[in-house]
């Protein structure tokens, strides 16, 4: 799989689902974290997207969170989270966490994200990504 370079002037690029409110107010908070400026956002239905993993199939794409780091490696799901740690300082001790326990990591991410659409009814914040485990209105669908 073909991935392009981080810009040069930014240590790394993070893709997330624009279209997500849990995913936008994450990203957000995130870039306040970074005050030097490492970091640099691109929603995974830009068409930047498409050039910066070239070669991930959308279905990969669209199912975590990405960050592409200034070497061109790709980290995914929980995996950003540690790679994130090493580039904003606010972020160390979480960091070493998530390299220390990566798969709980992992299932904390899924966990999150798997339920990003039950955030709407506590925080009042929207995701227009379908999910398995949700119905149209985002509400935990009932089991037969």
């Amino acid at each position: 799989m073909a991935l392009a370079k981080a810009p040069s002037n930014r240590e790394g690029t993070l893709l997330y689902d624009g279209e997500c409110g849990l995913c936008a107010i994450v990203v957000g908070i995130l870039l306040r974290l970074d005050r030097k400026g490492r970091l640099r956002a691109v929603s995974l239905r830009d068409t930047e997207a498409d050039r910066l993993v070239h070669g991930v199939p959308e279905e990969v794409r669209m199912e975590s969170w990405h960050y592409l780091d200034h070497h061109g490696r790709l980290h995914s799901g929980g995996a950003v989270v540690a790679a994130l740690g090493r580039r904003i300082p606010a972020l160390y001790i979480v960091s070493v966490f998530a390299q220390m326990f990566p798969a709980a990591t992992e299932g904390a991410y899924r966990g999150i994200s798997t339920r990003r659409h039950w955030f709407h009814c506590v925080f009042g914040v929207e995701c227009a990504v379908p999910s398995k485990l949700t119905g149209a209105d985002g509400f935990p669908q009932e089991r037969a």
